[in-house]
């Protein structure tokens, strides 16, 4: 007789959640494990979910910016092989996971200089592996890095020496001319010299590496390490403060300027990397600092140039890191932020950037959703967790409380979540209300699900025991003050992450233009998306305009928008919330969504030229470049209010930030204090630390280990890089 299956309820449906009950139903697993997932609303994907709307020719609206990176070796894997199951046709709509994400290999930067704008572009490389493939799994020594990355500093300095002496040979008379021409062979010279250097170096370091690991002996690699890496690193600053001496009267020159500011970020780099120890003693050391404070110590001084540049920017842009979502307070620990350097330098695959060619729905929850159906597992939508409570001795977890949002109509035992739009599976924007008992009124009071301050039917508790042995807790953060009392109350680890780590609101625009990002005056064809456009409320644009054949516009040129462009940025707390619940008032979506529109209209009077500059009319923006699918269509400013709008305060939604001194504050997945529960989401550590699709994907595969060991520790690409010290260090 066969044991009975211990049932597991997975608590929230982001990525972290998806990827842990991606194991417990593998086949190895399927007939040890019982999943039941518990939604709040109609759909997957918690910060990342996206819907189509039904009302507005299918068009996607997301909470946000989304883009992966070639890093993100755990996430494309499971994306791989959840894509390889569903097995759809090639030619179907997003048929292969190579159709559902494409390269990118232009990057844009705003750059501010003087109180001008500039974009400064950078073409990323590419390679012939794809991210997610198996026998791509292994990373180097984490020393070993350092090696290309002093390459890439070299190429910099001699990118920069090549620029500045083409602006010698413009301003120079002959003579001059001549003596530029023998300065610049010189410094060449010098470069390549540190080139061959930096290239016999760590040649045979990696060598010797090879053969005294073989022997047992890491001590003296280590050693022979750090010592070449002082040596480098030193010829490195000189190196960086004759080339500052050059160019510092040339720096209205982009070429010169840009040159000098990415070799001496990379310099920075290094040098610290090598001044902290961090390849000996990890990343982690430097967590009290943020970022750009280390940087700072490091970099040659020029007048804080460097580290006030986009390079040193863009990650607190791209990981919404300010306190508070003030853009006046930005702080991002500097070993999150060099975690995410150096991986994003040296392991990436295909390319740097992936940009998915749907909605984040469409191309990651609904194959996730999908392949999990198929697998077994019950999906409970409507299903807002309300509380977590322990068992009388507080060992584990009793019971959770569980509000019924919604009752299903009489002839319906699930709810089917997905709608068809272009023979594809995608999630609506709102419910199918048609499944719903009096769907029609719940419709018209103009219900929101999730709305965490929403109505709901009755609360019922699921009991250990009977409805489940294990949890998975997968709802991110912000809603723990809410979930999680007793936890915090009997474990002080729980209340030091919740009252220690930030959270961060969002807001988000979408506006579909009737011209292409070109004929608006982008120039840039191949590169649409920026970041570092700290302006107004928002820092980010993209063009997203090959989603408009995923949308359901019609094929004509009437009414068909030749772009689509998504603004985003952090939004400010009216108070610090320190881990405390929010009042309904403070949570009112409308208001907040009426505050975005405010915003967005701001944007649209001037900092939105520096990107369309022929959207400018001598009385402002065009508003008859905007997309109103509306019956009647609106005239004027009033077609404004067809687009779409979306702050995201509720507490489920906001983004977990990486603020200095808060690693050690995260809970392990599998170290959650109590015996039955583990949990999943970028909020736990999770190696990267950092709020993104790979750390989410990583904490759902610790949860996963801690539940039924698979997958191996070993299986999980990066999880002690740059973590020397880190309980769940294996011999790779």
């Amino acid at each position: 007789m066969s044991e009975p299956k211990i049932k597991v309820a997975v608590l929230g449906g982001g990525v972290g959640a998806m990827t842990t009950a991606l194991y417990l139903t593998s086949p190895e697993n399927r007939d040890r494990y019982e999943v039941t997932v518990y939604q709040m609303g109609w759909r997957l994907g918690g910060k990342g979910a996206s819907g189509r709307n039904r009302h507005h020719h299918d068009r996607i609206e997301e909470h946000g910016i989304h883009v992966w990176s070639g890093l993100y070796d755990n996430a494309f894997r499971h994306m791989r092989e959840a894509y390889a199951e569903l097995g759809r046709p090639p030619d179907a709509p997003l048929g292969t996971w190579r159709k559902a994400f494409e390269p990118m290999t232009l990057m844009c930067m705003m750059e501010r200089h003087g109180e001008d704008w500039r974009p400064w572009l950078e073409e990323t490389p590419t390679n012939d592996q794809l991210p997610g493939d198996p026998d791509a799994h292994v990373l180097l020594p984490f020393w070993s890095y350092i090696g290309e990355a002093l390459q890439m500093v070299r190429q910099r300095a001699r990118g920069a020496a090549v620029a500045k002496h083409r602006r010698d040979r413009r301003e120079r008379g002959f003579p001059g001319r001549v003596l530029a021409t023998l300065v610049h062979l010189v410094v060449l010279c010098v470069v390549q010299l540190l080139g061959a250097v930096i290239w016999v170096a760590f040649g045979a370091a990696r060598i010797l590496h090879r053969i005294l690991a073989a022997l047992g002996l890491g001590g003296p690699v280590a050693a022979l390490a750090h010592a070449a890496g002082g040596l480098l690193a030193g010829l490195l600053g000189l190196l960086a403060r004759l080339h500052w001496r050059r160019v510092r009267r040339h720096l209205d020159d982009d070429e010169v300027r840009r040159g000098w500011l990415a070799m001496n970020f990379g310099v920075g780099l290094v040098r610290g990397l090598h001044a902290d120890d961090i390849v000996r003693r990890g990343f982690d050391v430097v967590d009290h600092l943020d970022f750009r404070d280390w940087l700072a110590r490091h970099v040659v001084d020029d007048g804080g140039l460097t580290v006030g540049s986009p390079l040193a920017r863009f990650l607190y842009d791209a990981d919404f890191a300010y306190e508070d979502g003030d853009m006046t307070r930005p702080r991002l620990s500097a070993s999150t932020a060099l975690n995410t350097l150096v991986r994003l330098a040296v392991s990436w695959k295909g390319a740097v950037i992936w940009s998915m060619q749907a909605g984040m729905g469409d191309t990651v929850f609904t194959p996730f959703y999908q392949v999990l159906r198929r697998r077994g597992v019950r999906f409970e939508f409507f299903r807002k967790v309300t509380g977590l409570h322990l068992t009388e001795d507080g060992s584990e977890i009793g019971s959770v409380t569980v509000a019924r949002q919604a009752c299903l109509a009489k002839d319906r035992d699930r709810y089917e979540p997905l709608c068809r739009v272009k023979d594809l599976d995608c999630w609506p924007s709102e419910p199918l209300w048609e499944q719903l008992a009096d769907g029609e009124a719940l419709q018209k009071a103009g219900v929101d699900f999730e709305d965490w301050c929403a109505p709901v039917v009755d609360e019922e508790p699921l009991e250990l025991g009977v409805h489940f042995d294990r949890v998975v807790l997968g709802i991110s953060l912000g809603a723990h003050p809410y979930l999680c009392r007793e936890l915090m109350d009997a474990d002080p680890a729980w209340r030091s992450m919740v009252q220690e780590m930030g959270t961060v609101r969002t807001l988000s625009t979408q506006l579909w233009l009737s011209g292409t990002d070109q004929e608006l005056g982008w120039p840039h064809e191949h590169c649409n998306a920026i970041s570092t456009y700290d302006v107004s409320a928002f820092d980010s644009w993209a063009g997203m305009a090959r989603l408009v054949d995923r949308e359901g516009w019609p094929k004509g040129p009437d009414g068909r928008p030749g772009t689509i462009a998504y603004v985003g940025g952090p939004m400010k707390d009216p108070e610090p919330l320190r881990g405390r619940p929010q009042s309904c008032a403070e949570l009112d979506q409308d208001h907040h969504d009426a505050e975005v529109r405010r915003r967005a209209k701001a944007y649209l009077s001037d900092p939105v030229f520096r990107i369309y500059p022929k959207a400018k009319t001598p009385e402002g923006f065009d508003w008859r470049l905007l997309v109103d699918d509306r019956e009647p269509p609106g005239r004027g400013e009033a077609r404004f209010d067809a687009q779409f709008f979306r702050a995201n305060v509720q507490p489920t939604e906001r983004y977990v930030l990486s603020l200095p001194g808060t690693v050690r504050h995260r809970l392990h997945p599998g170290d959650s204090g109590f015996d039955n529960l583990v949990l999943a989401g970028d909020w736990t550590w999770n190696a990267l630390n950092v709020g993104c699709v790979e750390a989410a994907t990583i904490s759902g595969m610790l949860a996963a280990h801690a539940l039924c060991g698979s997958p191996a520790l070993s299986e999980i690409v990066g999880l002690t890089f740059g973590h020397p010290d880190s309980r769940y260090r294996v011999d790779r």
